[in-house]
């Protein structure tokens, strides 16, 4: 028999506990509004989705027999983020974010700003 008691002890406190996606949220929802928070919300939680998807469907056990399906992997999230990260580059080069000098804070009309910099919770 499975200790599922002892499995819930554990991770209940952990999933109850607030995380850095709740305060993320909770602080787009207050400069936003409802949309601003109801939108990242549902970006936070889809990666969530995404890897309970995954483990549940066997990919960790899929990646262990098909090594290449890893790498590939790895491969493309890395050609993604060095692709974002060239795209908020030339976007700050070029002058599409400015600044602010007051409260020292980089203002900016356009959301790629928060997939280049972690967020300042």
């Amino acid at each position: 028999m499975i200790p599922v008691w002892g499995f819930i002890a554990v991770t209940l406190p952990l999933v109850l506990t607030p995380g850095a996606s709740t305060a993320v949220v909770l602080r787009n929802s207050l400069a936003g509004g409802t949309r601003a928070g109801v939108a990242t919300a549902i970006g936070a939680n889809s990666g969530s989705i995404c890897y309970g998807l995954l483990s549940a469907f066997g990919f960790a056990l899929a990646f262990q027999r098909w090594p290449s399906a890893w790498v590939a992997l790895r491969a493309g999230g890395v050609a993604y983020l060095g692709w974002r990260l060239a795209a908020g580059g030339w976007r700050l080069a070029t002058g599409g974010w400015r600044l602010a000098t007051s409260d020292w804070k980089l203002e900016t009309g356009n959301w790629e700003l928060e997939a280049l910099l972690p967020p300042a919770v």
